[in-house]
């Protein structure tokens, strides 16, 4: 989502934050921009790429009394918007809350951890005492490498590693799916995925790159190199 907008105000164009632009206000779009704002189109013609929410690759057609939304991209024609949601409030805002309160929510994995992680702290810095202890006393190293094997075992043994890993690992795949437009209702989902053996796809989109290529041109006439010289010089 881009960090400003173009704003009509009192017949001037102004370029504002998006968080201070206001529901009805009259937003303009430029080719090749991201929309700010979700919103109504009032007057323009172009094609946006939605995939960022839809996941949909092929651009999509839209012109005046159509929906357009935050995070979007704009490709040709030039649009003048009339903002029908806050910047906190649009289906971008949305879809990033979701993604925010999915990181919260804890597995069972991480609650089982949550129990036993102060004991464990315990034991692991009782172990180190030991250990010391035990070098010093029966040992004919000296107190300075007896406090360095306590170290060494509480090093090896640290509880930190232990216990920031599975919340680490969660808020990693949480967040990376994210981007690649996979949203997670929480970890206990992403958990879930271990046991998953099968997925139902709706589309070609969810499992393609989306990037049309001319595999083979075609003229009635036989005409090819004519037909693409005339394409080129169309483009």
């Amino acid at each position: 989502r881009p960090a400003m907008v173009y704003v009509l105000r009192d017949g001037h164009e102004e370029q504002v934050p998006v968080e201070q632009a206001r529901v009805y206000d009259l937003v303009r779009v430029r080719p090749a921009e991201r929309l700010g704002l979700d919103g109504i189109i009032l007057e323009g013609v172009s094609s946006l790429d939605e995939s960022t929410l839809t996941g949909e690759s092929v651009p999509v057609e839209k012109g005046p009394g159509e929906p357009v939304f935050a995070g979007t991209l704009n490709y040709r024609g030039t649009l003048l918007v009339r903002v029908t949601a806050p910047a906190g409030e649009t289906m971008l805002a949305r879809i990033v809350r979701q993604v925010r309160e999915a990181q919260e929510k804890k597995t069972l994995l991480e609650r089982r951890i949550a129990r036993w992680q102060k004991p464990y702290v315990l034991c692991v810095l009782g172990g180190a005492l030991l250990v010391g202890l035990g070098v010093y006393l029966f040992g004919t190293e000296g107190g300075a490498q007896a406090f360095y094997r306590g170290m060494l075992f509480l090093v090896a043994a640290s509880p930190c590693a232990v216990v920031i890993s599975t919340p680490a690992a969660m808020l990693a795949a949480i967040s990376r799916s994210a981007r690649h437009g996979v949203v997670f209702k929480g970890g206990a989902s992403v958990e879930r995925l271990a046991e998953v053996r099968a997925f139902a796809l709706d589309k070609t989109g969810t499992v393609t790159c989306g990037k049309a290529e001319v595999e083979q041109v075609r003229a009635l006439n036989g005409g090819e190199s004519e037909l693409l010289a005339l394409a080129a010089g169309l483009e």
